[in-house]
């Protein structure tokens, strides 16, 4: 599990065999470095569309991530966009009932 990630870019070893079992992943809301966010003087929320694609492209190369989570800065907007975003993929097991996920 990562939590409080803030990049996505670099943020994640991707060619290293342990990266394959990532398992899920809270980030925050802001695309900032955590040195940008700590100099900040108030709370950055991000962009939900910017974060729900960010999460759909992640989980695209990662398909063992089964935990999409969020961290700072993050509202219920950023939660319904990560959801959309993860549910519409092929490879999802979980289907959208209302606002209930279903495995």
């Amino acid at each position: 599990m990562s939590k409080c990630r803030s990049n996505f870019q670099t943020g994640f070893p991707r060619f290293q065999a342990s990266a394959w079992k990532l398992k899920g992943i809270r980030a925050n809301a802001s695309s900032k470095s955590h040195s940008e966010l700590d100099d900040s003087a108030s709370l950055d929320i991000g962009d939900p569309a910017d974060l729900s694609d960010r999460y759909r492209v992640l989980s695209l190369e990662f398909p063992a991530l089964e935990v999409f989570g969020s961290c700072c800065g993050t509202d219920p907007r950023h939660i319904q966009a990560i959801a959309a975003a993860v549910l519409s993929l092929p490879q999802c097991p979980v289907a959208l009932s209302g606002n209930i996920a279903v495995v």
